[in-house]
């Protein structure tokens, strides 16, 4: 018969070794949590610290940018106060005393800031628009109305005439 064969495949070491690893591995991983909660600690420092430098940096620049938005406020509302106390009725009511039927308004565009009025409206006849604007200079606040430019809508089949009206608007409060 053939000799037994005996295959120790755990090789046996000295058990001091691995105890000793062992031991290595936890004292690496200790000395690195370690260096990480430092590490943590001082970029925490210097952010607080970056924080306080940029705060003190912005500090005038906020203040100069909520000076202008005080002052940009202050304006719109000194607009607004404008707007309202501008005589809209007025103007509305004089141009109703002014038109006919044979005129149509389509667009008034006030600007109460440069006093003028602009208005878009259409008409059958030229003579209808002559006689529009001869009103219009008759009324209170308007004067100085003239006629700017017209043109014939060739696209509708009744060809009413397009007129833009220039007028200046007297603001009295």
């Amino acid at each position: 018969m053939t000799p037994r064969l005996v295959i120790d495949y755990q090789y046996r070491r000295n058990p001091r070794v691995g105890w000793f690893l062992l031991v290595l591995g936890a004292v690496l991983c200790v000395g690195a949590v370690l260096s990480k909660q430092r590490l943590e600690q001082e970029v925490m420092v210097l952010e607080n610290h970056l924080q306080g430098a940029s705060k003190a940096a912005d500090a005038p620049a906020a203040a100069a940018a909520k000076g202008r938005t005080v002052e940009t406020e202050i304006s719109e509302a000194e607009e607004v106060t404008r707007q309202l106390a501008t005589p809209w009725q007025k103007l509305f009511q004089s141009l109703e005393r002014a038109s006919s039927e044979e005129v149509a308004l389509l667009s008034v565009q006030p600007d109460a800031q440069r006093g003028s009025v602009s208005i878009v409206g259409e008409a059958k006849e030229y003579g209808d628009v002559l006689s529009f604007v001869r009103r219009l200079n008759q009324q209170a606040p308007l004067g100085d109305a003239h006629l700017v430019g017209t043109e014939i809508k060739e696209a509708d089949p009744q060809r009413p005439m397009v007129f833009t009206i220039a007028a200046r608007w007297r603001i009295s409060q």
